[in-house]
């Protein structure tokens, strides 16, 4: 089971630390709070941020009260400050496309190469693909000509020649927020 208060804390920190980040030359951001040392949270993103966010709007029924107002305060903050700063938020997710689009590239060329030995990986990194698709569909005009949706579109081709049916890859709570006809490559398991 998914720890809920742990992407909720994550959300808020990303959420918190969204101005500072968004007019900064970083593109993957220390948040300030850096989580428990032994799991320490992960570098902030835009896309990261609303990954999370959505994962969590999908599991509200399993939210306690207070988790739920946590949550709705990191998502309206996020909502505010990217509409506030959207110019730099636009810089900051043709930017994070750029360098998902090269991560997930070649995570594919080694679990195509290598099956069995990346298959335990495939639910984090299919995180990138996940977020590549967010993203394209708010990146507005900075995206344009940058031919983003038709690399990953070769990439998605790629993946599905070398890929199986198969349950959701994450924890079922986020699955209706992942429905099967547009987010496929969350129902895919690398064939060996």
């Amino acid at each position: 089971m998914t720890d809920l208060d742990r992407e909720i804390r994550i959300a808020g920190a990303m959420a918190g630390d969204l101005k500072a980040y968004l007019l900064s030359d970083t593109l993957y951001w220390p948040l300030s709070d850096s989580g428990p040392k032994g799991f320490p949270f992960p570098l902030g993103t835009v896309g990261g941020m609303l990954l999370r966010l959505r994962r969590l709007a999908a599991a509200t029924d399993a939210l306690s009260p207070d988790q739920f107002q946590q949550f709705e305060q990191a998502r309206q903050k996020a909502d505010d400050e990217l509409k506030h700063w959207a110019i730099q938020a636009e810089e900051k997710e043709v930017r994070e496309i750029k360098a998902r689009l090269q991560t997930w590239s070649a995570f594919l060329d080694d679990a195509i190469g290598d099956p069995t030995r990346h298959t335990v990986e495939y639910p984090t990194q299919v995180e990138n693909r996940a977020i590549m698709d967010m993203l394209l569909a708010i990146a507005g005009r900075a995206a344009d000509g940058q031919n983003f949706r038709a690399r990953l579109d070769s990439l998605d081709q790629r993946l599905q020649a070398n890929t199986q049916s198969a349950d959701f890859v994450w924890d079922a709570i986020y699955a209706p927020a992942f429905p099967k006809a547009a987010n496929w490559w969350l129902y895919v398991a690398l064939r060996r």
